[in-house]
């Protein structure tokens, strides 16, 4: 429950209250907490995050472009590449779904069922019918959540392959 606080905290601009968590920055903290709840809801999940970490293992920035932020396998497959931001309003869709629809085409050719979950503290309605038209257009699964929608999904479900269905 604590990490779900957090996240709430984080994509509403609210300082952590953790002497920890508050010097982290917010989307480095979105990354991390977001890398923790998948591995506390979905066990035996791999979850390999792309932020940079100092020696301690906590983030010092988020992952660099080009990459997803957050890689996901069941044994050797890539199960989901997981993006998130803080990022509100129209410029989700060309600053996250145009880029997380190339990373996972890029995973598709491996992983033919990997998909991509897209986290924010709420989604346009842009991002939601640009994923509709991926999935129509290239068979491209990129499943969009709001914070709390997602925290009630991941709570809900066993495995994150469970996610991989089209809710429209």
């Amino acid at each position: 429950a604590t990490v779900f606080i957090e996240l709430q905290k984080v994509c509403n601009r609210r300082e952590s209250t953790d002497p920890i968590l508050r010097v982290i920055s917010g989307p480095a903290r979105l990354e991390f907490l977001t890398s923790i709840a998948l591995v506390q809801n979905f066990g035996g999940l791999g979850v390999y995050p792309n932020y940079v970490v100092d020696d301690e293992g906590l983030p010092t920035c988020t992952a660099s472009g080009g990459m997803a932020d957050i890689v996901c396998k069941n044994g050797e497959d890539i199960s989901s590449l997981v993006e998130v931001t803080l990022m509100m309003g129209r410029q989700q869709l060309n600053n996250e779904m145009i880029p997380i629809s190339r990373h996972l085409s890029e995973a598709k050719v491996n992983y033919p069922n990997a998909f991509s979950i897209f986290v924010a503290p709420g989604i346009h309605d842009d991002a939601r019918r640009y994923g509709r038209f991926i999935y129509k257009d290239e068979n491209l699964l990129i499943k969009t959540y709001g914070i709390n929608e997602f925290m009630d999904v991941i709570n809900n479900f066993s495995t994150i392959e469970e996610l991989a269905t089209p809710a429209w």
